[in-house]
């Protein structure tokens, strides 16, 4: 029986760096090269990925304009594939030589309609508090199975499956994958795992790029209960979700259960992850309607003895802004949430959103961005030797 047409398609938006190294494993794939397609798809790019797309030759590059976010870009992709398997992978990804063998076996011999493959982590040989803390906490594709769904960073989908149960929500920013796939289990279309299919992803590397995550994630968690009735939990209106976590480090590996700095640590990062996921979910809530994710639809102003801080100037205040203190969480909310106007003397800070003062808040969530990095060094490098040997 000949292996089935499978389209691959990568939605891509600011990718430029990460384009080559997904392009060389798709490349280097031990399924028979004439019995899959690459499907490519810009979504606003403001780098040189459209660029970088027109050099490979063996692709299919395409422009979603209409929408920002994953779910519009992957339904273009989805219109304009040949397959009679879909197979979906990330842009900042990478795959194992078997991806595509291990996931289409498993779809074929099992006669299944979903199959999930595994993410797998790479961190450096010097991981910060951050890698250890993503790679530790996202992307577990059996806790996703476990509910009903799986993410769309690696999975593997029967074109049928889409044609009965419809395309994913592009209304939403993020949890556009967990939205569709409960459709698709409440539809009755199976789901199974396969570990054996593996694609690889960097760890996130500062607490910026985990703040943006977790504010986009909350964001569509929020418009997905407004669509869909899915995730109340998730909720900002949910009294449970301000008062303080403890104990989330039991979750993390020996070495960091064993750490008395590290379990604090890791305390406190999902302190903050839950204050930015309520930000996220009330913005969420309440501009439902918006066209695109949160961050094309705000404003956020620094200012230092009345001069604005941007991000193509921020260094020049010296001693004023630094990474340690301003720049991790301001550009994080800078990219992100809104609108927002910040008016930053020093390190006192006073937020406004939607008329409601916030005051305070940026500076707590700051002066544990300069405890960390101070904090936690040490306790770092007393683990990384078992880290690395684990």
């Amino acid at each position: 029986m000949p292996e089935p047409f499978v389209s691959v398609i990568v939605p891509v938006h600011n990718a430029e760096k990460a384009l080559p190294r997904l392009m060389a494993s798709l490349r280097a794939q031990r399924y028979p090269r004439e019995r899959f397609e690459m499907i490519l798809v810009d979504n606003r790019s403001t780098d040189r990925s459209r660029e970088v797309m027109r050099r490979f030759g063996d692709v299919t590059a395409l422009s979603q304009t209409a929408r920002q976010g994953p779910a519009a870009t992957r339904n273009e992709g989805i219109r304009a594939a040949r397959g009679e398997v879909l197979a979906f992978i990330d842009a900042d990804c990478w795959a194992h030589p078997d991806w595509l063998s291990s996931g289409i076996r498993t779809l074929m011999e099992k006669r299944l309609d979903r199959v999930a493959g595994r993410v797998e982590f790479v961190l450096p040989r010097r991981p910060n508090i951050y890698e250890i803390y993503d790679s530790s906490v996202y992307f577990r594709q059996t806790d996703f199975l476990s509910a009903g769904w799986c993410g769309t960073g690696n999975l593997f989908v029967r074109r049928s499956v889409f044609d009965e149960v419809g395309l994913f929500d592009s209304e939403l920013i993020s949890h556009e994958d967990s939205e569709w796939g409960l459709r698709a289990t409440r539809a009755g279309k199976s789901l199974d795992y396969a570990p054996e299919a593996v694609v690889y992803h960097r760890a996130r590397a500062s607490l910026a790029s985990l703040v943006r995550k977790w504010i986009r994630t909350e964001y569509g968690a929020a418009q997905a209960w407004r669509r869909h009735g899915l995730f109340e939990l998730h909720l900002w209106t949910k009294k449970a979700n301000y008062r303080p976590l403890t104990g989330t480090w039991r979750s993390f590996a020996p070495p960091v259960r064993e750490n008395p700095h590290l379990r604090v640590t890791m305390d406190g990062i999902s302190n903050i992850l839950r204050l930015a996921g309520n930000l996220g979910s009330f913005l969420g809530y309440f501009n439902l309607g918006r066209r695109g994710p949160p961050y094309n639809i705000i404003l956020l102003r620094f200012f230092i003895r009345g001069r604005e801080v941007t991000r193509a100037n921020w260094h020049k205040f010296g001693s004023e802004v630094t990474e340690d203190s301003l720049d991790a969480i301001a550009h994080a909310i800078y990219d992100t949430v809104g609108p927002l106007r910040c008016a930053v003397h020093g390190k006192k800070a006073e937020i406004e959103c939607h008329g409601e003062s916030l005051s305070g808040i940026q500076f707590r969530v700051t002066a544990c961005c300069e405890a960390f990095h101070e904090r936690v060094e040490k306790a770092l490098e007393s683990i990384r030797p078992t880290l690395r040997r684990s």
